[in-house]
């Protein structure tokens, strides 16, 4: 989620003289340069589909003027077409490339992998982000449509990153058919992640500012709480968070885990920030989401607080 540089101009320009409009519109919004050169650095499809790393290369519609670009990898080895299926979502102003690697582990364990890009990032349409808000829409409205065009198995599950996280268990909490989530590094709402780029701003233009981000893009601000979502959860949760993290606070984590019912767990990494809690760790990752598939009750809640080797 490379948002640090977008928030750092938002608060370079906090003293510029634009009105709540012109924040929304940036807080929305990332650049069409940077979001083509995201792109360009990212594997093509067609590239994917010829070396048998994906099988299908989709769009489909899930709201007015949206499409989401998808990469779809079916489950491979014995248990192929009997784990079901996972949602894997990226972070803000990122593309789904960033989780392919989770992406293929899981494939690996015999899920249906369905990698999109979300709504105004990569090559999806729309064009502005919701921090969840209409994302776990989109997200349910995708995966309702390929189960019921037979491409991908049930039961239903979701991994996220950043917020992508946040989306992902926002979506759970909607979606009954979804029986786990793993979250790493989730925020617990839009506006209190965004709070600490926009430290010099008055508690009035803050509040304004997702206001009009709200009218221009067409949802409440309200709905991108993850903590909300997370106390009405009726699945599994694994919530994955740094220590050192910066951007998206533990505090973060800690509360959407807190909020959420067991069974739960709460696995912290000491040494990790923000990024760095992506690096070589998609075997890992995907053992955590394996493991409430394999195992969807467990007894208690479990908080890990050791260092994840």
């Amino acid at each position: 989620m490379p948002v640090g540089s977008s928030l750092r101009s938002l608060l370079a320009n906090l003293t510029a003289g634009p009105g709540a409009d012109f924040y929304a519109r940036r807080l929305l919004r990332r650049s069409r340069l940077a979001r083509r050169l995201r792109v360009l650095m990212s594997p093509r499809p067609e590239q994917l589909l010829a070396a048998g790393r994906i099988d299908e290369h989709l769009r489909r519609e899930v709201d007015e003027d949206v499409e989401l670009d998808v990469w779809l990898i079916r489950g491979r080895g014995d248990m192929a077409g009997r784990r079901g299926s996972v949602a894997v979502l990226h972070g803000l102003w990122d593309n789904k490339a960033r989780l392919f690697g989770v992406g293929e582990q899981l494939a690996a364990r015999g899920f249906d992998i369905v990698l999109p890009d979300l709504r105004g990032h990569g090559r999806s349409g729309g064009r502005h982000t919701t921090f969840g808000a209409l994302e776990k829409r989109d997200v349910s409205r995708l995966m309702g449509a390929l189960a019921g065009e037979g491409r991908i198995a049930e039961p239903r599950y979701a991994f996220g990153y950043s917020m992508g996280a946040a989306v992902a268990v926002q979506y759970a909490a909607a979606e009954p058919r979804c029986r786990g989530v793993v979250a790493v590094a989730p925020f617990a709402d839009g506006p209190s992640v965004v709070r600490r780029a926009c430290l010099l701003m008055g508690r009035g233009k803050y509040d304004a500012l997702w206001a009009r981000a709200g009218e221009i893009a067409r949802f409440d601000p309200a709905e991108t709480s993850t903590v909300a979502a997370a106390a009405t959860l009726t699945c599994p949760l694994t919530v994955v968070h740094g220590r050192l993290d910066w951007l998206v606070p533990y505090s973060h984590g800690k509360a959407v885990f807190d909020a959420a019912p067991q069974p739960k767990r709460l696995i912290t990494i000491g040494w990790a920030d923000h990024f760095t809690i992506l690096i070589a760790r998609a075997n890992w990752f995907a053992a955590r989401l394996d493991r409430i598939a394999v195992d969807e009750s467990p007894r208690h809640a479990e908080t890990d607080a050791r260092n994840a080797r």
